[in-house]
C-alpha cells in the first residue's frame, strides 16, 4: 500500500485505498484519484500535485509536497526528500543538459 507523507513534517497525509484512489489519513475521506501521475481532487477534478517517482509537486510551485513510502512504522517508511525534482536539469537521457553544465561551471 502506497502512503503519501508531507515533506514539511514527515507525517503521513494519505494513502492508497485502491489502485489509484488516494484517502486521507485522518479520516478515511477520498482525497484523490491519480490519472498520467497528476492526483486530481476527488470532489472537483483539480490538478493538485504531479508526481514525478517517488515525489509530487505542486503544479503552481514546483515545489515538493508529498513524497510516496511505505506504510508508517515500516522501516525506511519516509524516504529521504528534496525540493527539486529528480529530473532537474536532466535531459530525457538522463544525463546533464549542456546549457545546465555551462550554467554550473559559471
Amino acid at each position: 500500500m502506497r502512503y503519501l507523507y508531507r515533506v514539511d513534517d514527515g507525517a503521513p497525509f494519505a494513502y492508497e485505498r485502491s489502485r489509484r484512489n488516494f484517502c486521507l489519513v485522518s479520516d478515511g475521506t477520498l482525497w484523490a484519484h491519480e490519472s498520467h501521475r497528476w492526483l486530481l481532487s476527488a470532489t472537483t477534478s483539480v490538478a493538485l500535485v504531479h508526481r514525478i517517482g517517488a515525489k509530487y509537486y505542486d503544479p503552481e510551485t514546483g515545489v515538493a509536497v508529498y513524497v510516496e513510502g511505505a506504510e508508517p512504522g515500516g522501516a525506511r517508511s519516509v524516504p529521504a526528500v528534496s525540493d527539486q525534482p529528480a529530473d532537474a536539469g536532466r535531459s530525457r537521457d538522463g544525463t546533464r543538459s549542456h546549457r545546465r553544465q555551462a550554467k554550473e561551471a559559471r
